[in-house]
């Protein structure tokens, strides 16, 4: 039999590959192509929306979890300009020869958070060991899965590092990317699910329990890079906006992090 889980992971599923762009209706030609990691959504798509605006282009954003990007990207998806929630998968498409490993640098960040649903007022305490416990004995915790999700890997390494991931690897719910880990905790499917601290700050049914510190792999860092599909100055010029102050103010505005911050 179907449990509702699963039937809410599928709809979960369904609905952010419609909402990521992984779907989208074909409309005007478009000059540029990005892939963004999903947890960038939706802020990225008001500062492309922007750029359209300034340089009279159409430039468009693709969004799914990281790997799924890099591997698309791997069999010649004609994107412009790579953004990883993962150097990992930046350093792999440099050895496939896929990207422009001089356009490479270190873009934003974020903060690796523990949350709960507003409902579920019995998950609490002071550290991770100590939220952990006061689960029910069947609740679960969504996370991305740290197969090909950076989400998943930050979350291994975190509860990796505060010694609770083997202990409690068993009650996790993997999700395919973090935009549908945190709709797996808003829809309350799950009590309690481990997210990005700017995903959380969205949602109002959200309650962030813990924000884990940069000793405790807590910190998850973006990587940008040209792809070598892009032969065109259009892609450095893009990158270039990106860069620029008022675009890294709103990130900042929006529960990010530049990457000099401490």
């Amino acid at each position: 039999m179907i449990t509702k889980l699963f039937r809410i992971f599928i709809l979960i599923s369904a609905g952010t590959l419609l909402l990521e762009g992984l779907i989208k209706p074909q409309a005007k030609a478009i000059d540029k192509l990005v892939f963004s990691a999903s947890s960038l959504a939706p802020h990225i798509n008001k500062i492309i929306v922007n750029y359209n605006k300034r340089n009279n282009e159409n430039v468009e954003v693709s969004f799914a979890s990281s790997g799924s990007l890099a591997r698309q990207i791997d069999l010649g998806a004609p994107a412009s300009v790579f953004i990883s929630a993962n150097r990992r998968w930046i350093d792999w498409l440099i050895k496939k020869k896929r990207v422009q490993e001089n356009s490479v640098s270190e873009y934003i960040s974020n903060r690796l958070v523990l949350a709960r649903h507003d409902s579920a007022r019995h998950i609490s305490g002071k550290s991770p060991k100590d939220i952990f416990s006061s689960l029910n004995p069947k609740d679960r915790i969504g996370i991305g899965d740290p197969g090909h999700v950076p989400l998943g890997q930050y979350t291994t390494l975190s509860l990796t590092k505060v010694g609770l991931w083997d202990y409690y690897r068993d009650r996790f719910t993997p999700m395919p990317s973090a935009l549908a880990t945190t709709r797996l905790l808003d829809l309350a499917a799950v009590p309690m699910a481990m997210i990005y601290k700017s995903d959380a700050l969205k949602r109002k049914n959200i309650k962030i329990i813990y924000q884990f510190s940069e000793k405790e792999k807590g910190r998850a860092r973006y990587w940008i890079a040209i792809t070598k599909s892009d032969r065109t100055p259009h892609g450095q010029a893009l990158i270039d906006y990106l860069y620029s102050k008022d675009v890294m103010k709103s990130w900042q505005e929006n529960g990010f992090m530049l990457s000099l911050d401490p």
